[in-house]
């Protein structure tokens, strides 16, 4: 039975269904089409801006509250317990040779601090928590916001990106970085450099932090940076040895004080990695942060 009828007005051939249409037609609808009413246009935008908004709010509450201006929490992973270990800012944890301390950073993640470590927590707060490193070495598992945890070292500073990080430092103020996951930035004496994971750095007190190489860098490579680094070798070394994926290195001599260098570098970057997308040289041989961060993504991600 078709039931076209039901849209087009037409009689029904079923006479139970003849028998029920003549009943409700008595109650039919005879007016003209009522009118829907008009939405407001950007209402759907303007209640989806509010629910972001007060997203946002409650994320900024619960920030807040986890992460207090105050000391933080510790735990005597080897050595002698301390009970309710806290650490309040200003004051200073000093590891033994036989003591090993877990160290929680407000809700960002935590600090291992190694034996014979000295460590004090300068800041502490909803935006930005930053500890001073005068030497030992920490590992570090951060979760947070890039720059939303700092390590000062006698060297520079180490600025989290989102990572999980080791940062040695000895006796006489020098460091090194090795980074397991994400990135981080380091910074002293005029330069920063970045340092991905597999990578890692050096760091002086007396000149800016060496560039970044990996951690399984070939002795050809390592040799050539610190010798360009310590200012007792050509630039030269440094592009003739490197290879495809030591662009890491490349990419930080971008960001040299010298012009020569960052033309020189992109242009064996480019050459050792043509899948990079073209990039404007001059902006390049200007320092242009955004050519730059072009460049870092085309690079790495031929990295992994």
């Amino acid at each position: 039975m078709s039931d076209d009828w039901l849209y087009d007005g037409g009689d029904p051939p079923d006479p139970g269904d003849r028998a029920l249409l003549d009943a409700l037609s008595a109650h039919r609808y005879q007016g003209a089409p009522p009118e829907w009413p008009k939405r407001k246009p950007g209402r759907l935008f303007a209640a989806v801006g509010a629910v972001l908004l007060a997203a946002a709010a409650v994320f900024l509450a619960v920030r807040i509250l986890a992460h207090p201006n105050g000391g933080w929490s510790y735990q005597v992973v080897e050595g002698a317990d301390c009970g309710a270990c806290r650490l309040e800012p200003g004051e200073v944890l000093v590891t033994d040779d036989s003591t090993r301390v877990r160290l929680e950073v407000g809700a960002l993640g935590v600090l291992d601090v190694a034996p014979h470590s000295r460590l004090v927590i300068a800041e502490t707060g909803p935006e930005l928590h930053r500890v001073v490193l005068e030497q030992g070495r920490i590992d570090a598992l951060i979760v947070a916001p890039a720059g939303a945890f700092v390590v000062s070292t006698p060297a520079g500073d180490v600025i989290d990106l989102g990572c999980a990080f080791a940062l040695l430092v000895t006796e006489d103020g020098r460091g090194q970085v090795d980074v397991g996951s994400g990135a981080v930035e380091v910074r002293h004496a005029g330069r920063a450099v970045r340092v991905p994971a597999g990578a890692r750095t050096t760091m002086r007190r007396e000149g800016p932090p060496r560039t970044p190489r990996w951690q399984n860098a070939p002795d050809g490579l390592t040799s050539a940076l610190d010798a360009f680094d310590g200012g007792t070798g050509p630039l030269a070394a440094v592009l003739d040895a490197a290879g495809p994926r030591d662009t890491l290195s490349l990419w930080n001599l971008t960001g040299d004080a010298s012009e020569a260098t960052r033309a020189a570098a992109f242009a064996r970057l480019a050459e050792l990695d043509p899948t990079v997308l073209p990039t404007d040289e001059e902006a390049v041989r200007r320092g242009d942060p955004v050519a730059r961060e072009l460049l870092w993504r085309d690079a790495s991600a031929n990295w992994r």
